[in-house]
């Protein structure tokens, strides 16, 4: 920890010497929407999931006599955060997104900068939830249709916030004052990744710590529900 306050400092005196005027390019209308319409999506999928998770009800396509067994997927571990259905985490991690989109694009250059920060952060832990979500899925052989779906439409958001994240160097000359918008690569960018490994590894432990959902015994037409 000591070693990282002389960087800390240096970044927190680069931001309180900071230029006002960024470089940074939003993206424009047309990609926020497409952005934005995937995390709904996502969330309605996730939704779908939690309502299940909470009342058992059915979900078109899955069943133990179907290819997605999302009954057995939902009766794993890993369906659940500390008894929480997982389901419920992605949702407020996509809301936050909309919400830190919007804040990100708009008001002073020291909101932008913590709220496209956040979203770096929350952007990777989302993408990395995803590939061990999926992953998972592979190793048990059970599959569940609309968890891929919401990882998907999640993952893809995602990607296109890392895209149009502000992420370059601080400054193109030595002398010019630093763009406060800027995450550079490189160290400072890897201290924001390291909080996304942190998140995951919370939901992982927090997974592992979890009892086993209780079997559930559907008739072979129903069933579903997943992470």
């Amino acid at each position: 920890m000591d070693e990282m306050k002389p960087e800390i400092q240096t970044q927190q005196n680069d931001a309180a010497h900071a230029s006002l005027v960024s470089r940074y390019q939003a993206p424009g209308a047309a990609w926020q929407w497409l952005i934005c319409v995937l995390l709904f999506g996502a969330m309605a999928v996730s939704s779908m999931l939690l309502m299940q998770s909470l009342t058992g009800s059915t979900l078109p396509g899955c069943g133990a006599q179907t290819a997605f067994d999302c009954d057995s997927v939902l009766a794993s571990r890993w369906s659940k955060w500390l008894g929480l259905p997982v389901s419920a985490l992605a949702m407020m991690a996509y809301v936050t997104l909309l919400v830190l989109l919007q804040l990100g694009n708009t008001g002073s250059i020291a909101k932008k900068r913590l709220a496209w920060r956040l979203i770096v952060v929350i952007a990777v832990t989302i993408i990395l939830s995803a590939v061990w979500f999926v992953g998972l899925q592979v190793v048990m052989k059970q599959y569940c249709l609309y968890c891929m779906i919401a990882h998907g439409l999640g993952a893809l958001a995602s990607i296109f916030l890392l895209v149009f994240a502000p992420i370059g160097q601080a400054r193109v000359t030595a002398d010019e004052p630093a763009d406060a918008m800027m995450i550079p690569p490189g160290r400072p960018l890897m201290k924001w990744m390291s909080l996304s490994l942190l998140l995951v590894a919370v939901l992982l432990a927090g997974q592992w710590l979890g009892k086993p959902a209780p079997t559930v015994v559907q008739p072979a037409v129903g069933g579903g529900g997943g992470f």
